[in-house]
């Protein structure tokens, strides 16, 4: 979990969403403004949990999952722009990221949604080598190319949500936000990028953070929820991982994808995207990498 301090002169709004608790810290002069736009970017967070979500039937999620091969699926441009970072998620780290991996939902938790079982009987988790769909962006759609896997944003959604809020509260000149995430995901941004948010990190190291975006994942309470795609099964390397990012969806699939990475292959990501910083924790202390971290 990530910890930051609160600061006087914010406003603190909450919402239930995906599971999650959002805390969206808000300076402004004007309360009933500030509470305006965060009762509008919560609506926001709910369309986007109904487009995204795995476990909503209408979702656009679903209804690509539930696709024949062959089929031509019209989806929303949250779905598109949330595959596209996807995507980038998983070629930064080599795979070790995968977006269709909700068989691992169907098979780990008790209690799915019934119209879930129709697809348990065809899914397999041996074909995350195979192109599962492919994406017209100009047309919004997505073609199915095989049905043996299950689209799943679980390890990105949070983090795109709060990147979708943050663009819509900027829209209110709101200039002085921070997003929280449950804890998990943070997004940080103010006008002219001088204001500084403290905290600390699990293992007690204390942080400074300007704008940009932070997420952790964990082992937590459900010790095998961080499939390895190259896998198919939980094998995480780490106890923890912190990723900084200007882009909360990136931040967050990069943290979950830096579980399933070795060290030499997780210092290569900054190279590759110069805004990224990695911090892992294991029994051995921390490793890190990157300008947040240095």
């Amino acid at each position: 979990m990530l910890r930051i301090d609160k600061k006087e002169g914010f406003f603190e709004f909450r919402h239930e969403a995906m599971a999650t608790e959002y805390v969206f810290s808000i300076a402004y002069e004007d309360r009933e403004y500030a509470q305006q736009a965060a009762h509008e970017a919560f609506a926001l967070l709910d369309d986007i949990e109904g487009k995204l979500s795995f476990y909503r039937e209408s979702s656009d999620v679903t209804r690509i999952n539930r696709a024949k091969i062959g089929d031509v699926v019209a989806v929303s441009q949250d779905c598109i722009d949330c595959l596209r970072i996807s995507m980038e998620a998983s070629a930064l780290s080599e795979g070790a990221f995968h977006a269709f991996l909700g068989w691992e939902a169907c098979r780990s938790k008790n209690a799915t949604p019934s119209f879930l079982s129709e697809m348990r009987e065809r899914i397999e988790a041996s074909d995350l080598e195979s192109t599962a769909i492919e994406m017209d962006v100009e047309n919004r759609c997505v073609r199915k190319s095989h049905d043996k896997s299950l689209l799943d944003f679980g390890g990105i959604g949070k983090g795109f949500a709060l990147d979708r809020a943050m663009e819509l509260l900027l829209d209110w000149d709101l200039g002085r936000v921070l997003l929280n995430a449950g804890g998990s995901a943070l997004l940080f941004r103010s006008e002219d990028g001088s204001e500084s948010w403290s905290g600390r990190l699990e293992n007690g190291r204390s942080l400074v953070i300007q704008n940009g975006a932070l997420a952790s994942s964990g082992l937590g309470f459900q010790a095998d929820h961080i499939v390895n795609p190259k896998v198919g099964r939980s094998a995480v390397l780490w106890e923890r991982s912190y990723v900084y990012a200007e882009s909360a969806a990136l931040a967050d699939a990069l943290s979950t994808a830096v579980m399933n990475m070795d060290w030499p292959r997780i210092q290569t990501l900054p190279s590759a995207k110069s805004d990224v910083s990695i911090l892992t924790l294991d029994l051995e202390g921390e490793k890190a990498c990157g300008a947040l971290f240095a």
